[in-house]
């Protein structure tokens, strides 16, 4: 006498798997969202940190000169002035662009005013490995001297 009870449990059990396997494929080809990772390769983050500190350099250097003018009208001015600089990195191009382009925020108060940037991506690369890397960068001046 066959166990006939036994062969549907396997039925049952590779059909379930064959399920779980194709939901699973389905999961990450149907997700748009970009995977997130941790970076534990310190180069990343020097090279990223380093480009950044550079473009609030630049950033604080043209908002003191335009901000010698007055407030007035700065975000204009900020452009204007900005786009006099040539660079030769790509991520200062990148930024010159978004400056030209208006895609930052200025904040005012009397005493204070914030130039603030959230769009910008720093890409960099070690062989295969590409990592983008979006900061908040956010350059403040003091009105009150």
């Amino acid at each position: 006498m066959k166990n006939k009870n036994g062969q549907v449990e396997i039925a049952v059990f590779i059909f379930l798997i064959v399920g779980l396997v194709f939901f699973s494929i389905y999961t990450f080809y149907a997700n748009p969202k970009k995977v997130e990772a941790n970076i534990y390769d310190a180069r990343f983050l020097e090279v990223s940190y380093s480009e950044k500190e550079i473009m609030e350099i630049y950033i604080e250097k043209v908002g003191k000169d335009v901000i010698k003018g007055g407030v007035n009208g700065f975000e204009e001015r900020f452009k204007t002035e900005f786009a006099r600089y040539n660079f030769t990195e790509s991520y200062l191009n990148d930024l010159k662009k978004l400056v030209s382009e208006g895609d930052f925020k200025v904040s005012q108060t009397s005493e204070f005013l914030e130039i603030i940037f959230e769009n910008l991506d720093l890409k960099n690369s070690l062989g295969e490995i590409s990592v983008t890397y979006t900061p908040k960068i956010s350059v403040g001046f003091d009105l009150k001297n």
